[in-house]
């Protein structure tokens, strides 16, 4: 059987519900879980896996009064990033209609002059 080799990367996002005594506390215990749960993969039958990095995140701490009220600050939080990510799709989708606006796939010959090229052309 072949083997490949596959680079995946991803943003995760983590709701966590924490109790915690402050939000200093709740930070440190949602960095332990994430570090734990990161340490966790290990390889299965099918997969080896050769190397793991994280890093580079944010970290968002609010008081709640209980778990239902974190669980809608959670919500919220994660309406507002999956709008973001519509947001981004969204822009991607209009370049994509401008570098093809036939729709067809194919690429179109397009002039690549510089500005500079396209002023001297105008002069002369």
């Amino acid at each position: 059987m072949p083997t490949y080799a596959v680079l995946l990367k991803y943003e995760v996002v983590s709701a966590l519900v924490i109790e915690a005594e402050s939000e200093d506390e709740a930070a440190k215990i949602a960095n332990e879980y994430e570090s734990e749960a990161h340490d966790a993969v290990e390889d299965t039958d099918d997969v080896r896996v050769s190397s793991r990095l994280w890093g580079d995140g944010t970290l968002e701490v609010q008081t709640a009064a209980d778990d239902e009220a974190a669980e809608d600050l959670l919500d919220e939080w994660i309406d507002e990033i999956e709008s973001e990510l519509e947001d981004d799709e969204d822009d991607l989708d209009e370049v994509e209609a401008e570098l093809d606006p036939e729709g067809d796939d194919e690429v179109d010959d397009f002039d690549i002059t510089t500005d500079d090229e396209d002023s001297a052309a105008k002069k002369a």
